[in-house]
């Protein structure tokens, strides 16, 4: 895929959709056709990056080597992930608890025994309206982390696909043999997801039309000055995380100087 060709379909398709939404505003059919290409174009994205990211993450857990490494560099991958996932949700706790865009209002209370009571073990949410509690944010925190794998693809749970794939893969590498064909198996799986999410980035221009084309007539100022707050507080607490904690563990852990890399 060429990536300057594939950039330019990307911003002709936005400013496309954009312009037909602003012109045709009132055109029933296109409505109809843009919500259908919308639709379709979510729920092929949806199917494909869920067992993406879980088959790449199992086929790299088993690409750790033999079962003496696997459980000295397996221990290590997991305790890595776990803190960098751990330092990555305090720093959007932080940015929700204290600085709380979008509201005048801190989404927690600090009822604790309100937001145990109303947790339920299906909960679709990391943070909803019946959150009483920090603590009870962590037990709904758990319960998306730990829970069955298929399930969590189904229901595009990121957080729980990477850590059913971390430890599935983990008990797959101790268990498995030098002879097992098993990592060739997950492999080959793994790049044809690859491939199947290469063909589904040919349908983003498509996507990306209908999606600003149904935003077109929607959008006030004030909704994009809020959109444009959501973008800069993330990008800022993922500027926090990637440029000054993950270089900061390197740093401790290896004694490296970040600015080598």
């Amino acid at each position: 895929m060429n990536k300057n060709f594939f950039l330019v379909a990307l911003i002709v398709s936005a400013l496309l959709g954009w312009a037909t939404g602003i012109i045709f505003e009132s055109s029933g059919t296109l409505q109809s056709i843009s919500l259908l290409l919308k639709t379709a174009f979510f729920a092929v994205l949806k199917m494909v990056i869920g067992p993406l990211i879980f088959f790449s993450v199992f086929s790299g857990v088993l690409g750790l080597g033999n079962k003496a490494s696997a459980s000295r560099i397996g221990s290590v991958t997991l305790f890595y992930y776990l803190t960098t996932t751990g330092i990555a949700i305090s720093i959007g706790l932080v940015v929700v608890f204290f600085i709380h865009p979008w509201t005048s209002y801190p989404p927690i209370t600090n009822s604790l025994d309100e937001g145990l009571s109303s947790l339920s073990l299906a909960s679709p949410t990391l943070i909803s309206s019946s959150d009483g509690s920090i603590t009870s944010l962590f037990v709904t925190l758990i319960q998306r982390m730990f829970v069955n794998p298929i399930s969590a693809i189904a229901d595009f749970n990121i957080l729980g696909i990477l850590t059913s794939a971390v430890i599935f893969g983990l008990a797959a590498t101790v268990v498995t043999d030098e002879k097992s064909r098993l990592p060739e198996v997950i492999e080959e799986i793994s790049s044809g997801m690859h491939k199947l999410a290469n063909w589904v980035l040919w349908l983003l221009p498509v996507g990306l039309f209908a999606i600003t084309y149904q935003l077109a007539t929607q959008l006030t100022w004030t909704t994009m000055a809020s959109l444009g707050q959501l973008a800069a507080v993330v990008f800022g607490a993922t500027l926090i995380h990637g440029l000054l904690v993950l270089p900061t563990i390197v740093w401790l852990v290896s004694g490296m100087s970040p600015f080598t890399f």
